[in-house]
């Protein structure tokens, strides 16, 4: 049995955090922020990790409504979780657990995401 998040070396950008160079959207200069705590996912028995992703104007710090995110977590050429989420004010707040004594051979299906199910996005849970 493997536990997803303690797998390997890890590599952190940022302190659990990091910034997206930010890219021409609509011809406004748009990114993605995120954090990632517990920030070390190998140190000590880990029983969930919560995220925060933003996506926003960098030039007026004003966050875009109405998103949907493809979020990923990975450790080195491990996927240890991927979903799709969707958030209403654009700032999405998600919290993933592992699922111990797991034998799944893709890690992502040993991790429990929560969230509803949205109606219009296929896939896509609302953030809880």
């Amino acid at each position: 049995a493997i536990c997803p998040f303690l797998i390997g070396d890890a590599a952190g950008h940022g302190l659990g955090g990091d910034v997206a160079p930010p890219i021409n959207f609509s011809g406004a200069n748009v990114t993605v922020s995120t954090s990632l705590t517990p920030s070390d996912l190998t140190i000590g028995e880990i029983d969930k990790a919560s995220m925060a992703i933003r996506f926003f104007n960098v030039d007026t710090n004003q966050t875009l409504e109405k998103v949907t995110y493809r979020m990923e977590v990975w450790r080195n050429d491990n996927l240890l979780a991927r979903n799709l989420y969707y958030d209403l004010d654009g700032n999405l707040d998600i919290e993933v657990r592992p699922i111990y004594d797991c034998d799944e051979p893709k890690l992502s299906k040993c991790t429990t995401y929560y969230g509803a199910v949205h109606p219009t996005a296929p896939g896509a849970l609302y953030a809880l």
